[in-house]
């Protein structure tokens, strides 16, 4: 019972803290967004970059608050898609030719992608096991 106990605290700190990680980088993603484009005279431009970036985040979140269970492997994609995030948006591993916008539209796509990866295994392997 003891272990049990411990067991459900530390889900729940995992769960807090992945979270906890998609709320901060998403804003902080549009900050940098918002940063980058801060010389962008359009503002449909700017509404477009805001959805397709923010997009990522908004279904994590929304993911977690309409599953019906918890879920250690959702966490650990939110964590990487978090980590991915910050390096992309940070410049650390940005080749020098190229342009902002392109990671801008690239790392959401490669989040989008993980996300669907993950979904799909998952679905998969709940599906083997209950057969």
């Amino acid at each position: 019972m003891n272990a049990e106990m411990n067991n459900d605290k530390s889900n729940a700190l995992f769960r807090a803290l992945a979270l906890g990680a998609v709320v901060v980088v998403g804003a902080g993603s549009l900050g940098w967004m918002f940063y980058t484009g801060r010389n962008n005279p359009s503002i449909l431009l700017m509404t477009l970059f805001t959805g397709w970036v923010g997009s990522p985040f908004l279904a994590l979140i929304l993911m977690e608050v309409i599953a019906l269970r918890r879920s250690s492997v959702r966490y650990k994609m939110m964590l990487a898609i978090a980590f991915i995030s910050v390096i992309g948006y940070s410049g650390l591993v940005t080749p020098p030719d190229v342009k902002p916008a392109f990671i801008f539209l690239a790392v959401p796509l490669l989040s989008w992608i993980i996300m669907i990866i993950v979904v799909v295994a998952s679905t998969i392997s709940r599906k083997n096991k209950g057969q």
